[in-house]
């Protein structure tokens, strides 16, 4: 990108790995979380018009924060934010990754009903 972006944990799956257990791979190896509740929140294609590259989303919840693990390319920061404050960053241009926008506003949708 040639920039900072904001995003949520993201990462490919590797060959004969579920969708499920990717998530958890790259939520620890990114973040050193693990989570004990995990979510589907469903997919998203964010390159119809160029590629096959489906996007599973999930929610991870109950987390547990240790050590990071990350690959020696990967430089990141965790950001923490209330989710009304994360939808402004969607609306604003601060978030620009498609699924990571996606996954705000599935999430902002889904608490907003819960009241």
């Amino acid at each position: 990108m040639g920039r900072e972006t904001l995003e949520a944990v993201s990462g490919g799956i590797d060959d004969g790995e579920e969708p499920l257990d990717a998530a958890r791979r790259e939520l620890k190896e990114e973040l050193g979380i693990t989570a004990e509740e995990w979510t589907a929140l469903g997919s998203v294609d964010p390159f119809t018009s160029m590629i096959c590259s489906p996007t599973r989303l999930f929610l991870a919840r109950r987390l547990t924060f240790g050590e990071v693990r990350r690959e020696g390319t990967e430089t990141m920061r965790r950001v923490t934010m209330p989710i009304g404050e994360a939808v402004e960053a969607v609306m604003d241009g601060r978030v620009t990754h498609a699924p990571s926008c996606v996954v705000i506003l599935k999430l902002s949708d889904a608490s907003r009903k819960r009241r």
